[in-house]
């Protein structure tokens, strides 16, 4: 599941739609829900805010998203857009029935689409057996999520997923803002070390 928490009230948020795709080697990742600026309005992949909005927590939850990133029929131009300081963006994950307890390194990467970024971040998690099971324990107080009927309106479709599963090519055009326009290409990643390409 995923949702967008205003500031630090757990009991304020929008549910939102994880959305995936499929990258190189199978790799899962997951869309973050808030696009930047123009993203989607220039022609990159993902999708519109109001997209991914299944409903609200609350009525200050919708208030407050309406107010960073405007009503239903904008896309990704809303005052916020480029900067949700106000919000939180919860992830919850599902681990493998058959992970064997102990301690674990769970580490993230997050693709910056407008900035041609890389942010990571690591933490230190330990699996204990029999952990008491609660469902949706971060907000059992919280009101039930209001669901939304947005309206309807055009959304961007992604791209398909690259093909290419071997060296670095440059058979298919980098996604979102990598290439700047045709400026970059596997090359230049592949120089610097990245694995993006490889």
């Amino acid at each position: 599941s995923q949702r967008v928490q205003y500031q630090d009230d757990e009991c304020t948020y929008a549910e939102t739609l994880p959305r995936e795709k499929i990258g190189i080697d199978n790799r899962v990742w997951r869309y973050m829900p808030i696009p930047d600026t123009a993203q989607i309005t220039n022609g990159n992949d993902g999708w519109c805010t109001w997209d991914s909005v299944l409903g609200f927590s609350n009525d200050l939850a919708q208030s407050k998203f309406i107010q960073s990133f405007g009503t239903s029929n904008v896309c990704d131009t809303g005052p916020d857009a480029h900067g949700p300081k106000n919000w939180h963006i919860i992830d919850k994950v599902q681990l493998p029935a058959d992970l064997s307890t102990g301690e674990y390194l769970l580490s993230w990467r997050w693709d910056g689409y407008m900035a041609d970024q890389m942010w990571t971040n690591c933490a230190d998690v330990q699996i204990v057996q029999d952990a008491p099971a609660e469902e949706d324990e971060d907000n059992q107080s919280c009101p039930p999520v209001m669901p939304i009927t947005p309206v309807p309106q055009p959304s961007a479709t992604p791209p398909p997923a690259p093909t290419n599963n071997g060296p670095c090519s440059d058979i298919l055009p980098l996604p979102g803002n990598w290439g700047a326009n045709g400026l970059y290409d596997c090359d230049y990643y592949e120089t610097r070390d990245s694995a993006y390409c490889g």
